[in-house]
């Protein structure tokens, strides 16, 4: 599945352009086009099974960032009418009349493939060089589209000393911003801590660097609510920037401090990476311009009685935990929308993560309102790593038969590379490995307490292009100690004996 879905959304049948002439790609994709909407498929039409599985996929990772089936159809039937011959495709006129028409229809954002810089300047642009249909076209993102916008040839050359940072790439015109970084993300969507850690790395020493991303900064900043829920994907980083803000009301002090804000950049940054690992078969990668819980039973006799529920703590964010539940809304009716058949496996795990999301939510506003929780939300504290356990089994799904989850999905390293710089023949890794412990000292019930609980590992790294790393290979590299170091910024809120 995963190859399928990776070659249907990079192969492109193309639009002319001085760097490929020609006018055979665009007839291979009238005709598959036509082929698509005429063949039958299981008493349906082509197009119609096509456009349930776009829609479904699309509502998880975005829009495609490349023409459609769908965009070519209509184009087509404008053209040359709503059933014309085959032979029609060729005509020379026709023909020219639809590549025209083509070329007014929205252009990719997001480079995914490598293109030399003179190539795009010749041609007015790489958009040109690269526009054309894909079948299943990988996606829109607006992560991706800041990746894009923070590299050459948007970033000028380095301008700042030794060291250099991760970002540095030695090209024939010297120093480039070849990789982009997480905390290129976290910035364009708000947070100050990233914009400062970037400038500790030395990252804002490119020419128009600043500049840049404070286009991407105003960009995402003006997007209004509409523009985060037209996906999961999207409303997956709106969650992000919640956790970023700093938490008002009766919050511990410490969370105003710096190194609570480096925790929190790091949680974020390990949340994205489950979200690039998740859909990097759908999302378009960018590409630099080329110059647990556990239970116990007893051994015999009466059980003994349950024991209060321990006094626990919900990290004070409100807003992380509502936009959470509003997903999981808008997933459950965009399934019901898409015409899927009920699955009371899957409708009771949607409610019960709902019911966890907005119970967490009224515990962190009555934390932040110097309120006690009661006697239920404090269980729910002590046994959230047994519910979220349950939610995630899927013991019995309609149309699976084995177990939907293996031994190796329980597993919490994962691995993504997010970004390929054809440059440096490196791509941008982005990795969790094994959670941290983190301990806080929080007023409970007005009792100063010490709460411990897990939170992200998060690595970022350059990896050879050749061998882009697997989950697997990831976690062998973690269990031989062969993981590249963390990132220097999160010494600040690591324990020193590390």
């Amino acid at each position: 599945y995963f190859k399928t879905m990776m070659w249907y959304g990079r192969m492109t049948f193309r639009l002319p352009s001085e760097q490929l002439p020609g006018t055979g790609q665009v007839v291979q994709a009238l005709l598959l086009c036509r082929g698509l909407r005429d063949a039958g498929v299981k008493g349906e039409r082509g197009l119609e099974v096509w456009t349930r599985i776009y829609e479904t996929t699309a509502f998880f990772a975005g829009k495609s960032d490349d023409l459609t089936p769908g965009d070519y159809l209509r184009l087509s039937d404008e053209v040359f009418g709503a059933k014309p011959a085959v032979d029609a495709f060729v005509e020379k006129g026709s023909l020219k009349r639809f590549i025209e028409r083509a070329r007014e229809l929205r252009k990719p954002s997001i480079l995914g493939s490598p293109i030399v810089q003179a190539q795009a300047r010749s041609a007015g642009g790489w958009e040109r060089i690269v526009s054309g249909l894909r079948l299943m076209g990988q996606r829109f993102s607006p992560d991706g589209y800041v990746m894009q916008n923070m590299v050459f040839d948007k970033i000028g050359p380095y301008q700042g000393g030794e060291p250099r940072p991760l970002s540095a790439v030695l090209t024939p015109a010297g120093w480039v911003r070849g990789f982009p970084r997480g905390l290129d993300v976290l910035a364009a969507l708000g947070s100050q801590t990233a914009m400062d850690l970037l400038k500790e790395e030395g990252e804002t020493r490119y020419a128009g660097y600043e500049e840049q991303l404070g286009k991407m900064r105003s960009l995402y900043q003006s997007q209004g609510e509409d523009y985060w829920q037209h996906d999961l994907a999207r409303g997956w980083l709106h969650c992000l920037q919640a956790l970023n803000e700093s938490p008002r009301g009766e919050a511990p002090a410490f969370m105003a401090e710096d190194p609570w804000g480096r925790k929190q950049v790091n949680a974020a940054l390990g949340s994205w990476t489950e979200l690039k690992h998740d859909t990097i078969v759908y999302s378009k990668q960018p590409y630099t311009m080329a110059q647990a819980a556990f239970s116990a039973m007893s051994k015999g006799g009466p059980a003994p009685p349950p024991p209060p529920p321990v006094h626990g703590y919900v990290e004070p964010y409100p807003e992380v935990f509502l936009r959470l539940a509003a997903l999981i809304e808008r997933l459950r009716n965009r399934l019901s929308m898409l015409g899927y058949p009920t699955d009371r496996a899957l409708e009771g795990n949607l409610d019960e993560t709902y019911w966890l999301m907005a119970r967490l939510a009224s515990i962190a506003k009555k934390e932040l309102a110097g309120e006690r929780p009661t006697h239920e939300e404090y269980d729910t504290i002590e046994n959230i790593g047994s519910t979220l356990r349950r939610i995630l089994r899927f013991t019995h799904y309609l149309d699976v038969t084995r177990e939907f989850r293996t031994a190796t999905d329980q597993l919490m390293p994962i691995v993504a590379d997010v970004h390929t710089d054809p440059n440096s023949h490196e791509v941008l890794e982005e990795g969790v490995g094994r959670p941290f412990w983190i301990e806080a000292m929080v007023s409970v019930n007005g009792t100063l307490t010490k709460c411990t609980g897990p939170t992200y590992s998060y690595y970022e790294f350059r990896w050879p292009m050749r061998d882009r790393l697997t989950d697997e290979k990831w976690r062998e590299m973690l269990r031989a100690g062969e993981q590249p170091p963390l990132p220097k910024w999160t010494a600040e809120f690591r324990a020193r004996s590390e």
